[in-house]
């Protein structure tokens, strides 16, 4: 082929004859891009030969090992690594818009982004090295014990995306389809659990474990964009001690989940709801231990900016005094609060303490601050209701104080009563529910602490179907989707 001339233009592209592929020039050289279908959800720049932009003070081993797109450990191949350390240099720069995280099976490697602090990496985990806005000139990652040992990285990831290598045949990491996530839960034997379960709701079939919970937790509310979901409020047993933190997942990435900010209060039964950009904390039963006289009802309203971090602030209040619910349905411009208990002595709306529950339903405009308006009431259901949806439906299922197996359906945009929809498999309460733009799908729920998994077509009234099982049989624990019908 020909010669290029002797001045080159950055970003100049060409189409190498002898190679067959495409490239573009940069820093003086010529780089090869990858000529797949691109992806647009992608965070990083996949085409780009990331291992030709490592560097090692001394000698470089396993140079593809970081941009597999897997977070874990399973062979010497997943770890790109240096002697002396690693530097990862990005041509072009990377932009961020949340964070960037690293991922290391060693615990006496540190790194940075740019010129920034090191942050100490944890054992078989990520760990965050900067979060907000910016952009990657440079990963640097050495050991924190002597500077000459050997120090890499098993995957990086920028806006919750792993990158890849898509130049060097290694396909680029995808922005995952409609995915629900399970964190936490109690079991049977009064023992609750950390774990995150994960299906993908567009299939069937049975929970994946996706991580952990900072601590173990049931009782908790969730809320989402369609990149990280957040759980937050719950509590542990047999303490009883209500929690007060925020944690965030990403969804494309599996791993354990990060402390990001504090609610306002501590509570249990808060139940959310979300847009893009916004995710609500509606109600909640405030502090005693399990079996007790609870204190009292969380009656506002908070929100939280998902894609940042920050305590949640005061939006508004519930308009009726029933404030303690689980998962519920919304629109990218309404929140729905269906069902509910008021706070009393024992636990509210088991089967055994019946009272105090309501059939109403309110809602609130999300993008808009204030309290919550009235929208109709459920036909028969009332507390330990699970609610999910696209953007035009709601779907509610699951009650505690007289269990049962109906399902019923609301149209969000108009407001009214709910009405049959169909039934569950079996009588039962207390079930997270996640939703894509044509599925709900149901997991776990007592009376008997299920590992099932039921699902529904929204569109079309009907009973719910076998989806798979949980890694574990549990109730009460949140759950919430990357393609809900707030998004």
């Amino acid at each position: 082929m020909s010669l290029p001339p002797s001045e080159i233009p950055q970003g100049a592209i060409r189409f190498n004859t002898d190679s067959q592929r495409l490239e573009f020039y940069a820093q003086g050289e010529w780089w090869v891009m990858s000529t797949d279908t691109p992806n647009l959800g992608h965070a990083g720049t996949p085409t780009l030969i990331y291992s030709s932009m490592l560097a090692a003070v001394s000698a470089l081993k396993t140079p593809e090992g970081g941009f597999r797109g897997v977070a874990n450990y399973s062979s010497a191949g997943d770890r790109s690594e240096g002697t002396g350390g690693l530097t990862f240099t990005p041509v072009p720069p990377i932009s961020f818009s949340s964070s960037v995280r690293i991922y290391d099976n060693n615990n006496v490697t540190k790194g940075r982004v740019n010129s920034n602090s090191y942050v100490q990496h944890t054992t078989n985990g990520f760990v965050t090295l900067v979060s907000g806005s910016g952009t990657i000139n440079t990963i640097d990652v050495v050991r924190t014990d002597n500077s000459g040992y050997d120090a890499g990285f098993v995957a990086i990831e920028v806006d919750g995306v792993l990158l890849t290598d898509g130049a060097a045949g290694i396909p680029a990491q995808p922005t995952p389809g409609p995915r629900g996530v399970f964190p936490g839960g109690r079991s049977a034997s009064a023992s609750m659990t950390d774990d995150m379960d994960y299906i993908n709701i567009s299939s069937t079939g049975d929970a994946i474990n996706f991580g952990d919970l900072l601590t173990d937790s049931f009782e908790a509310g969730a809320c989402s964009s369609s990149t990280r979901g957040v759980k937050f409020g719950g509590r542990v047993f047999p303490s009883g001690a209500y929690q007060d933190n925020l944690e965030a997942y990403t969804f494309a990435s599996t791993g354990s989940i990060a402390d990001i900010e504090d609610l306002r209060t501590a509570t249990v039964y808060s139940c959310g709801a979300s847009n893009e950009t916004r995710g609500l904390i509606m109600g909640g039963i405030l502090s005693s231990s399990y079996g007790g006289a609870y204190s009292g009802g969380w009656n506002n309203i908070d929100y939280i900016t998902i894609a940042s971090f920050g305590e949640s602030i005061e939006f508004g209040d519930l308009s009726f005094d029933h404030p303690g619910g689980m998962n519920q349905a919304n629109s990218p411009t309404r929140g729905i609060f269906a069902g509910g208990f008021a706070p009393h002595n024992g636990a509210p709306g088991a089967p055994s303490q019946p009272a105090l529950t309501t059939t109403k339903i309110q809602f609130v405009t999300i993008p808009t601050l204030g309290n919550s308006q009235s929208f109709g009431d459920l036909s028969g259901l009332t507390s330990y209701t699970s609610g999910a949806g696209n953007s035009v439906r709601g779907i509610y299922a699951g009650n505690g104080a007289t269990p049962k197996t109906d399902i019923e359906v609301i149209n969000i945009s108009s407001g009214g009563n709910g009405v049959k929809f169909g039934d569950l498999t079996t009588s039962k309460f207390g079930m997270a529910a996640v939703s894509s733009p044509t599925r709900v799908v149901l997991g776990g729920g007592s009376n008997s602490y299920s590992t099932d998994i039921e699902y529904v077509n929204i569109a079309t009234e009907g009973d719910a179907v076998d989806f798979g099982n949980l890694t574990s049989g549990r109730a009460y624990q949140s759950g919430c989707s990357n393609a809900h019908g707030g998004l």
